[in-house]
């Protein structure tokens, strides 16, 4: 800076042996009387602070080439004074006589005399010359090539100034002046870089402090690794998801630093980020969806070809029960069951029937009755005698004579006949027995007893069977076993609810994925997937697309504000919102061709959706919120305490507001900076290791300083190395 550098001093026109180069020993002229000041007066000191300020902070910039080229001549002639003994003066003065033109033309270049060209009067006031210099210091600061930077740099150069002249009016006109200019410069700056890092730095060393009290130590690195994939499933999948709330979802709930990220939110610092989720969502899912299936042609046919096949693999089951009996069916053919078996239930059904005066019995009773009888008896017929019969001529019509014929000889009573072969009595019971509910015979409420009569004849037969013949009774408990463990579960099970060619794809979503699934059904969900997969792989595919693709359709939907920032988090919840629905979900899942692989991706894809998920809704946690935001407001000690030092002194308000608004944003930027930026979170993970914090919270003060607020929209795999 140009002002009170004793570098840029001219040496002196004659030799002063073993003077001071740095000391300026000339009396300070002496201050005017102070006059009645009003309103022209100020306005007229505040131009010329502001003029002289920007004055000198142009003319700097414009000479600091010279001033450059100055300092180090100078600098030249002291060492070479020093290394030869001699005086200063002397020495300076036998180099520029070696070159006189040069030193003239550095002097014409130099800021001094740049600065003596332009008619503007300094400020009078201690306080018009505070602001010059601050304005002069941070003009000079911002045209540094720190590219980005040069908000900040301009910032600490205004401290630098201010505390430069205030410095150098404390010392006014004594031998310290000069050194107490710079050194508060460098005080200056010092102190309002520390004051930045510290503000920005607050809100690591918050989260930080958080993260190690909420997750013990020997847990700390699988969280920040859990983190780490989560982001790097984001990525995968071309979405985003804040650093913070990854972190909330790695500490499954002991962590809750989105409350943070939600200040930030609430002050637009993540906008742009936060506006890109239902695309970049939508987006995500359909990558999901195409991993399980491909868009079908027409989604109304893929009910029915899954009836279809949930149909073919019932026939399959009943197939394999019916050749699991089929060689103890065919012994059971050649045996019998005893006659007097079904001679006694043909005499007990006489009976019935004889007993119902009414006839309204008669018709199923009868019925099998006659089934059971292979043969009636016949009565014994007697025989009839001979007769004479008359012989008659063809022409007169005489009789000729008479011959005897025989008479019909007696017929011998004949014995009932049964069916007794398994084959057709185990067909009549059978048949009966599928016909033993109402009104099956009869709409008539006395055909109720006609039932149970026909119901209990049934069990006598199959009684009579099972102690007839053994193939028989292996044959009946084979099935039986079949029936029991696979085929009714089957039919029971959403193999047989699909089982059904003209079913909708509406209904076999819901048959498959009920809104209220019972416990321990995944298992039955898996084998089914499996079942179907196996007669229409690409029906089985579709539909769990289908329902996964139509239910995110619902719940993501935008809401009245506009595209829904939380919905992607919103489906997860309703689609795993309980074990047992998100058991049923993977499990069908796991069922399809690859089916292991499309589940660890969709957990992964669901997991990224819930950590979006941890965001704060505006409006909510309002007591965190405002605790955080007194904390933002204090700035983390250094710049908490300029502005209590601030409001000491009696600072205009707006002054002080404005100071906490820029405190505020600067904490807000690191915030959304460490939630966002993938440079920032690089240093921010290296500040929960403990790997070189203080290298890590500068170069995370710098990046959100660095960045313009609202504009974080950023690549979300983070650096893997701090």
């Amino acid at each position: 800076m140009a002002s009170g550098n004793p570098y840029l001093d001219d040496a002196p026109t004659a030799p002063a042996g073993g003077s001071n180069p740095y000391l300026d020993d000339t009396p300070a002229p002496a201050a005017a009387p102070a006059n009645e000041w009003g309103f022209r007066e100020y306005a007229t000191e505040g131009l010329r602070a502001i003029g002289t300020g920007a004055t000198k902070a142009a003319t700097s910039t414009l000479g600091l080439p010279a001033d450059l080229l100055r300092i180090g001549q100078a600098g030249l002639d002291y060492s070479q004074s020093i290394g030869q003994g001699r005086p200063y003066g002397e020495v300076a003065i036998e180099n520029r006589a070696q070159a006189p033109g040069v030193a003239n033309a550095m002097r014409a270049a130099g800021s001094e005399n740049l600065q003596s060209l332009v008619p503007i009067s300094p400020p009078e006031t201690r306080a018009g010359k505070l602001v010059a210099e601050g304005i002069n210091f941070a003009g000079q600061s911002a045209a540094l090539p720190f590219g980005a930077a040069r908000r900040v740099a301009a910032g600490i150069g205004a401290a630098a100034g201010l505390a430069s002249e205030g410095a150098g009016q404390i010392t006014a006109g004594t031998a310290a002046e000069p050194y107490a200019r710079l050194g508060g410069a460098l005080a200056g700056g010092i102190g309002a870089g520390a004051a930045q890092a510290g503000r920005v730095g607050s809100a690591a060393r918050s989260a930080k402090t958080e993260f190690e009290a909420a997750i013990p130590a020997n847990e700390r690195a699988a969280v920040l690794a859990k983190a780490d994939e989560i982001m790097a499933d984001a990525g995968d999948y071309g979405t985003q998801v804040s650093y913070l709330n990854a972190l909330d979802r790695a500490a499954e709930g002991r962590l809750n630093l989105s409350v943070m990220q939600a200040d930030a939110e609430g002050m637009g610092r993540l906008r742009p980020f936060n506006a890109a989720f239902p695309e970049k969502n939508r987006a995500a899912m359909g990558q999901l969806a195409d991993k399980i299936a491909p868009v079908p042609a027409n989604p109304d046919t893929v009910g029915p070809a899954v009836g279809r096949a949930a149909e073919g693999v019932v026939q399959d089951a009943n197939s394999a029960r019916t050749a699991a009996v089929a060689e103890d069916a065919l012994a059971a053919r050649a045996d019998t069951v005893a006659p007097s078996e079904i001679e006694a239930l043909v005499k007990s059904l006489d009976a019935r029937i004889a007993a119902d005066k009414t006839g309204l019995s008669h018709g199923p009773l009868q019925q099998l009755r006659n089934s059971l009888v292979a043969r009636e008896a016949r009565e014994a017929i007697p025989a009839v005698p001979g007769e004479r019969i008359p012989i008659q001529d063809p022409k007169t019509g005489r009789t000729l004579r008479f011959e005897q014929r025989e008479g019909t000889p007696e017929v011998p009573a004949s014995p009932r006949e049964y069916v007794t072969d398994v084959e057709n009595v185990d067909r009549v019971r059978k048949y009966f027995r599928d016909r033993t509910e109402l009104p099956a015979f009869a709409p008539n409420a006395i055909d109720k007893e006609t039932g149970a009569v026909v119901g209990r004849s049934t069990g006598a037969l199959d009684t009579a069977l099972t102690e007839g013949s053994e193939a028989y009774a292996r044959r009946n408990a084979e099935y039986a076993r079949i029936s029991r463990e696979t085929v009714e579960p089957l039919m029971q099970g959403p193999i047989g609810k699909l089982a059904d060619r003209d079913i909708t794809t509406q209904k076999a979503r819901d048959v498959l994925f009920p809104s209220a699934p019972d416990a321990h059904s995944a298992p039955q969900v898996q084998a089914a997937v499996e079942a179907l997969t196996e007669r229409a792989p690409l029906a089985a595919r579709q539909l769990v697309r289908a329902h996964l693709e139509r239910n995110y359709a619902e719940l993501a939907r935008a809401n009245m504000t506009g595209p829904n920032e939380n919905g992607a988090a919103k489906f997860v919840a309703a689609m795993t919102g309980n074990d047992i629905q998100s058991d049923r979900l993977y499990a069908a899942v796991r069922g399809l061709p690859d089916g292991d692989i499309i589940a660890d991706g969709m957990r992964k894809l669901f997991t990224v959706f819930e950590a979006q998920g941890k965001r704060q809704a505006q409006g909510s946690n309002t007591a965190n919120k405002l605790q955080r935001r007194e904390q933002a407001e204090r700035g983390g000690g250094v710049a908490g305490r300029v502005i209590d030092a601030a409001t000491g002194i009696r600072l205009p308000a707006r002054f002080q507001a404005w100071a906490r608004e820029v405190m505020l944003g600067r904490h807000m930027d690191q915030i959304a900076a460490m939630a966002t930026d993938p440079k920032a979170i690089a240093a921010f993970r290296g500040i929960l290791k403990a790997e070189d914090p203080s290298g890590a919270v500068g170069r995370l003060s710098t990046i959100a300083m660095r960045t313009p607020p609202g504009a974080l929209q950023i690549r979300v795999q983070p650096r893997t190395e701090d």
